[in-house]
């Protein structure tokens, strides 16, 4: 009578695993199976307990949003004008942001308001959320705007505001923390402009930079200096020459080995040998003078015998 196929493959298993000349019966194949099995069972579920601790982290990852990036100015000036369901952005006064790392998180607007008992209404943008702050105090009646502008002359972000204010700042050799922007109208003029005052953030004033929100051009900077006595004096780049402090020394350069020295020529072979160096030739004698003569003989010295040549 013929086997069945798990009964010869239990034969199989326990011919390769039972040493030479063991006993074999009928349940020792399905025992040396279960033997054979159970460490890869108990493999895979170490395997998945190491494995745990690297997969936690990447699950907490998805769950957890990044939170959102806060919105430059001309992003907050379009949920302004979307919120407050307007078709163009014009008479704008000033925006305000301060404490930007170096974006800030909060943006005031003032805009002209007929309705407004000072004809000025300020809002505050957030993120996604307008409010509207009641009217604008800062001005009219004491004191008049310098001008207005729209949304549509702003070229320049506050994102490019802040990298040209921090190359001017890196070409002066001044530090700062946190910038305050301010956005409004150039005197005499319908031209927006950038006004970024530089901070530590202790709250010390290290300077202010004023550049066109149009071109992007640098139009002021004054920078604090440290003067004797620990006064400050102003660094006003529209003042004369002559009255500005002297520019900073730059800071001393650290000198590292070259990475890359070079390397000595090596001698061509096919060159020829070089000449030997020639002896120097004595020093010319002086015009008009003669050698000294030779010294003479001593007092009773005999002459010398005359020599006499054979014909």
């Amino acid at each position: 009578m013929m086997e069945s196929s798990p009964v010869k493959s239990a034969k199989v298993i326990a011919e390769k695993v039972l040493p030479q000349g063991g006993n074999f019966s009928p349940g020792a194949p399905v025992r040396v199976y279960a033997k054979i099995r159970q460490p890869l069972r108990f493999m895979k579920i170490y395997l998945l307990l190491a494995l745990l601790p690297c997969l936690s982290p990447l699950a907490a990852q998805e769950k957890t949003p990044a939170a959102p990036l806060p919105p430059t100015a001309l992003d907050a000036l379009g949920t302004f004008k979307a919120k407050t369901g307007r078709d163009k952005l014009t008479g704008l006064v000033e925006m305000r942001g301060a404490n930007g790392v170096p974006t800030p998180l909060i943006w005031n607007v003032v805009v002209l308001d007929s309705r407004s008992p000072t004809k000025l209404e300020e809002f505050t943008v957030r993120g996604s959320r307008v409010e509207d702050r009641g009217p604008n105090r800062d001005y009219y009646p004491d004191r008049e705007p310098a001008g207005v502008f729209d949304m549509s002359k702003v070229e320049v972000d506050c994102a490019g505001a802040f990298r040209i204010a921090d190359r001017e700042a890196g070409a002066a050799q001044v530090g700062f923390d946190v910038i305050d922007y301010r956005l409004r109208c150039r005197e005499f003029s319908d031209e927006p402009v950038w006004i970024l005052t530089l901070r530590t953030t202790t709250g010390e004033l290290k300077g202010t930079v004023t550049l066109s929100a149009k071109s992007g051009k640098t139009l002021r900077t004054v920078w604090q200096r440290p003067g004797p006595k620990g006064r400050v004096i102003p660094d006003d780049s529209a003042l004369p020459a002559e009255f500005r402090p002297p520019p900073p020394a730059p800071p001393p350069q650290p000198v590292l080995p070259d990475p890359f020295p070079e390397k000595p020529a090596l001698p061509d072979p096919a060159a020829p040998a070089p000449a030997p160096p020639s002896s120097p030739l004595p020093p010319p004698e002086p015009e008009g003078k003669l050698p000294p003569p030779p010294p003479l003989p001593p007092l009773g010295t005999p002459p010398a015998p005359p020599r006499i040549v054979p014909d």
